[in-house]
């Protein structure tokens, strides 16, 4: 399945969970591992050691490898594959969810691409550790690590999709600048940058904190009251100006951000400007 960075960190955000424990395992090179079932009543991280393999849940296959980390529910069935001539070291670590966030997603599979593993595999070292030593200091150090080991993941999601993603946006931002004049679609521009158009209205609210199509409308009304204060241009010129072939629906749409019509922002502008000159 595939669920965005947001989506998995507000499910971690608004969840009451706590660690069970952390399994170890290798696989020898072009092993196979099958018929199984994941673990009941908890939910599992995988993350890799060393190695590639191929991990299918329910018949869904993730072809793990370096800054991938897997997501799995309780009693998936279960096949590992691994692939090229390395061992296949990786942990799954068992978490249990005490309160389900409304957007529940414990008990489904998904990856997670990260940016760097550095801290991770440092955080997976101090958990095998204090799990195995008695004592209540331990298993509190234990509850720490693991909080930390899951923000530094969702961590360094956000830096994968940031960085992955960081050339799309001002590409936007820049055609729309460019074109704002010309009568496009958001799912035009989004083919044009080659990405699914609800992923890039994702991404560009993410980085820019509003969707395409009002950021487009923003920059079109401001070029539009520029034009306006100029007082050389007609409001039906100064609609198709900016990207509206319609000047009656301009008006609506400059009346909704502007707060009054252009005539009335022009005639707004032309008394104040003689005010000001007085």
């Amino acid at each position: 399945m595939n669920y965005t960075v947001n989506q998995i960190i507000d499910y971690f955000a608004k969840s009451s969970f706590e660690y069970v424990n952390i399994i170890t395992n290798q696989i020898l090179p072009q092993q196979r591992d099958g018929n199984r079932t994941t673990a009941y009543g908890v939910s599992g991280i995988v993350i890799p050691l060393s190695g590639k393999a191929n991990f299918s849940f329910n018949e869904t296959t993730y072809k793990m490898q370096e800054n991938m980390i897997v997501h799995a529910g309780s009693q998936m069935n279960l096949e590992i594959e691994t692939i090229g001539d390395k061992p296949w070291e990786y942990v799954v670590i068992h978490y249990k969810t005490l309160h389900n966030a409304p957007f529940n997603l414990k008990n489904k599979d998904f990856s997670i691409n990260i940016k760097q593993m550095v801290k991770i595999k440092d955080f997976v070292y101090q958990l095998i550790k204090f799990s195995s030593e008695p004592g209540s200091f331990a298993t509190f150090q234990v509850k720490v690590i693991f909080l930390n080991l899951v923000k530094e993941i969702l961590e360094q999601a956000k830096k994968h999709v940031e960085e992955k993603n960081s050339s799309i946006i001002p590409k936007a931002i820049a055609f729309i600048q460019e074109n704002y004049a010309k009568d496009f679609s958001i799912g035009e521009l989004a083919e044009r940058l080659r990405i699914e158009r609800r992923r890039f209205s994702e991404l560009f609210e993410q980085h820019i904190g509003l969707s395409p199509i009002q950021y487009l409308t923003e920059y079109r009304i401001h070029n539009a009251r520029e034009l306006l204060r100029l007082g050389h241009y007609s409001i039906a010129e100064v609609a198709e100006m900016t990207g509206y072939q319609d000047s009656f629906y301009f008006s609506r749409v400059f009346k909704k951000h502007v707060g009054m019509s252009p005539s009335k922002y022009r005639k707004y502008i032309e008394e104040n400007s003689i005010f000001i000159n007085q």
